[in-house]
Order: structure tokens, then C-alpha cells, then sequence
């Protein structure tokens, strides 16, 4: 196999059979896998609990001695973002400032942070604030969605996530896991220090009840997405006056929870 310069995709050989019968042999571009491992330090925080209550932390993620540790496989671009969002949709943190040190290792694969004490305290209000949003503004995500997307266009297997404020495109990413993409897009937030209750995340993936508890801790005005919600999903935007829109297309989309006041 030979590995791209870029380090995102390799090519690998293939044989592809077609309905009738003839096969080829082609060279295909398919999505590297990258370990991340995050070790954190310092507090330990209180975030929402599966019922939308707040409880203790419960994750992927493990603790040794006073260290938690985080382990994801993501698509090695934007990793500052992604360590950062990860901090936030976990509860720990609800602002960049509340990361007292962040060193990434991209050879290692592993991110240590150090959070400041005290950080993630009463950083989620719930219910949300209502927060205004503009139907033509999701079909404009809607529209810029299949642009622009290049690793899906070179393996078919990237989700995407984009974040717009005000009518206005401000990032899109691409991984491996939705999840992964966004929280990137939840850590360019907290880094450009924009306002969230302000912003919109658009995403290709599914969008089950952990990822509008994601949306819900970042503090999102909506998340809206090409694909459906859960029923526990929508419950949970509900609970928490997120506003929820699924089957986001060019030509229509399904409002399941319109937390605008």
C-alpha cells in the first residue's frame, strides 16, 4: 500500500464485480485511521446525565490515578479543535480558558491536557436559551453540504460537520466518526471564541441522543443534519430547548424541536 502524502487516505487494491458478471482490478483511496489518546488533569466535572439531569461523568473515557483518559480513532486534521470540542461535549470545560495547558504529539498520537480547577462548573444552563434561527440558512447548509468535501469524495467514508452564524459559512471539517467532526467543530467555537447560542452545526451522520447531548453541552442554537433523529433524541432536545431539524435537505427538512421562544 502506499501512503499519501497527506497522511488522511492510502491506496489499496481492490477487485470490483460488477451485476454482469465483469470484474476490474482498480487502485482505491480509503480513509486512514489515526489512535488519539487525551490524558487529562484537573477537575473533575458534572455534565448532563443520560436523562438530561446533572450527573458525574460517564464516557468512553477512564481514569488512572488523577489522570482521565480519553481514547478515540479520528482523521488527524484539526486535533487542537478536536481535543478541545471533546473537553466540551464531555462537560469538563466551557471555554477555551478553562485549559490551562494543551500539548499535542502527533507521532505519539497522544494529548496531554491540564484543565484549571473549578473548570465545567455550572457551564451548561438547562434548559437551553431560546435561540433564533433561520429556515434559510439550514437549506443554505443543506446546499454547501455535498461541496467542497474531499475526503468523502475520495473514499466515501468522511462524515462532515459545518458551523454558520448569521448566514455566514465560519468552518467545516471532515472524519472519520461524526462524533469526531463535531466536536472540531464545537472546539473552532470555543477557540475563535464565538458565541455558540449563536451558531448552527450541520451534520452528515446519524444524529442519536449522543449527539444532541453533545449540541446540548456546547450550548448549539440548533443542530440539524441530512439524517433522521432518535425518538430519545428528540425527547432530549425538548427537555433541554434545543432546537433539532433531521432530513435537512435542498428542498425541504423536518423540524422535530423548535426551541425558539
Amino acid at each position: 500500500m502506499k501512503e499519501e502524502k497527506d497522511h488522511l487516505t492510502e491506496m489499496c487494491r481492490c477487485r470490483v464485480i460488477f451485476r454482469d458478471g465483469h470484474t476490474e482490478v482498480r487502485q482505491e483511496n480509503l480513509l486512514t485511521e489515526y489512535h488519539l489518546t487525551m490524558q487529562i488533569s484537573g477537575t473533575d466535572a458534572g455534565i448532563y446525565g443520560d436523562d438530561g439531569s446533572c450527573g458525574k461523568v460517564r464516557s468512553e473515557s477512564r481514569c488512572e490515578s488523577d489522570v482521565r483518559v480519553i481514547r478515540t480513532v479520528c482523521t488527524p486534521q484539526y486535533l487542537k479543535e478536536l481535543v478541545t470540542g471533546r473537553l466540551c461535549t464531555e462537560g469538563l470545560i466551557s471555554s477555551e480558558s478553562d485549559i490551562c495547558r494543551l500539548e499535542i504529539d502527533r507521532e505519539a498520537g497522544t494529548a496531554e491536557v491540564e484543565l484549571r480547577r473549578g473548570s465545567g462548573e455550572n457551564a451548561f444552563p438547562h434548559p437551553a436559551e431560546s435561540a433564533e434561527w433561520h429556515v434559510g440558512e439550514i437549506f443554505e447548509l443543506a446546499d454547501l453540504f455535498g461541496k467542497e468535501s474531499e475526503l468523502h469524495r475520495k473514499t466515501g467514508a468522511a462524515h462532515s460537520c459545518l458551523i454558520a452564524c448569521r448566514g455566514r459559512l465560519l468552518f467545516r471539517c471532515e472524519d472519520i466518526g461524526r462524533h469526531n467532526a463535531l466536536d472540531k467543530a464545537v472546539g473552532f467555537i470555543l477557540q475563535e471564541n464565538v458565541d455558540p447560542r449563536i451558531c448552527i452545526a450541520y451534520t452528515s451522520g446519524r444524529m442519536p441522543e449522543d449527539m444532541v447531548r453533545k449540541a446540548v453541552r456546547a450550548n448549539l442554537a440548533a443542530l440539524a443534519g441530512k439524517a433522521s433523529p432518535t425518538p430519545s433524541a428528540v425527547r432530549l432536545a425538548q427537555r433541554c430547548g434545543l432546537t433539532l431539524i433531521g432530513a435537512a435537505r435542498s428542498d425541504c427538512m423536518k423540524v422535530f424541536c423548535d426551541g425558539r421562544a
